[in-house]
């Protein structure tokens, strides 16, 4: 007997841009396994706005899929740091203090891609940052088992004649 499990799960696409870039293309290979795309997001360790545009294609007849501007991780600062308050050994405006964690948008991309194809346009370049794509998807594990009565009746003890 085979046992079909669906999991999610998210992969991280971590591309570090160290120079101005018109187009950068990335490759995200995810597991082959995959039956539908779930959730995007895009990050940046970047602190300043119009960083660039990031596209996601796919290898099917959905082709391009998304498009987002790409913005910095603080999402909503403190009242420290609008004020230039400065504490080093706190990091009030970061989103795990302020409580405002970026959610994935969520994307109904179905079929079996294994690599997708992510574009990403440069805006204003100040000095080298990371971009961070996330990409949650369904993956199906299949399990072979065994029924509970083959189990019983590989339990039960055979008798041989001599």
């Amino acid at each position: 007997m085979i046992v079909t499990k669906i999991k999610r799960k998210t992969r991280v696409a971590a591309v570090a841009i160290s120079k101005p870039e018109r187009y950068k293309p990335i490759d995200i290979r995810i597991p082959s396994n995959v039956t539908r795309i779930t959730g995007i997001l895009v990050t940046t360790s970047a602190a300043w706005r119009d960083v660039g545009t990031v596209t996601l294609q796919a290898y099917d007849s959905t082709d391009i899929f998304y498009m987002d501007f790409v913005t910095p991780d603080s999402i909503a600062l403190s009242d420290e740091a609008l004020l230039n308050i400065e504490d080093s050994g706190f990091d009030s405006d970061q989103p795990w203090v302020t409580g405002h964690v970026p959610q994935l948008k969520p994307v109904q991309i179905a079929g079996d891609n294994v690599y997708l194809k992510a574009w990403f346009k440069g805006g204003v370049y100040r000095e080298p940052f990371m971009l961070n794509i996330y990409v949650e998807f369904e993956a199906v594990e299949e399990f072979i088992g065994f029924d509970s009565e083959q189990m019983e009746v590989a339990a039960e003890p055979k008798s041989y004649i001599l």
